[in-house]
């Protein structure tokens, strides 16, 4: 598991750029079911119900800076750029950059099954540290931490994140060129 002591926390502070008032948060966030699962009688529930608002203040910090970046856009286009910034690769890539991997507590399975590595884990562990921000510090918080680390992915997902929706891209043709869009056959 990994090391958990002050020293650490204050390390993965120091990476993410937040410092936190109540560290128990941060601690939760941390905490995967299958540690909370191992720890008899320790008070937490894991970090699945942080990931959860986590996710929620994430899209909605995202649409929020895609619509003041772009006023002429969309709403699909908007769509379609939201869902390539909002996705458990690129969230994972945020994650595997600031080496959440290491701070993550962990059940000996997951341990054992290289969960430190696992881009689902690590998501949703960056998930719930927004929604950990978002309680520690509110949403003007959360807000500056998200544009900070998402900024990056913004510019890239305008400048071809669209691109790799391909199958959004065919209907609209579909739509425009045809008057339907494309029935599909297995």
């Amino acid at each position: 598991m990994a090391e958990d002591n002050d020293t650490s926390l204050e390390g993965l502070q120091k990476i993410i750029e937040y410092d936190f008032k109540e560290s128990a948060f941060l601690r939760q966030a941390l905490s995967h079911k299958s540690y909370t699962n191992e720890m008899a009688g320790e008070d937490s529930n894991g970090n699945e119900r942080l990931e959860f608002l986590g996710d929620a203040v994430l899209e909605l910090v995202i649409t929020h800076l895609l619509m003041e970046r772009f006023p002429d856009y969309p709403e699909g286009r908007l769509s379609r750029l939201r869902a390539a910034i909002v996705n458990k690769e690129s969230i994972a890539s945020i994650a595997a950059e600031f080496n959440l991997g290491q701070y993550v507590l962990l059940g000996r399975g997951e341990e054992g099954s290289m969960g430190r590595a696992k881009k689902s884990i690590l998501a949703n562990v960056y998930e719930a540290i927004l929604a950990a921000v978002y309680y520690d510090g509110g949403y003007h918080a959360a807000f500056a931490l998200i544009e900070k680390h998402f900024a990056r992915l913004i510019v890239e997902a305008h400048d071809t994140g669209i691109l790799k929706d391909y199958k959004s891209r065919l209907q609209e043709y579909g739509q425009s060129a045809l008057g339907g869009v494309p029935a599909y056959e297995i």
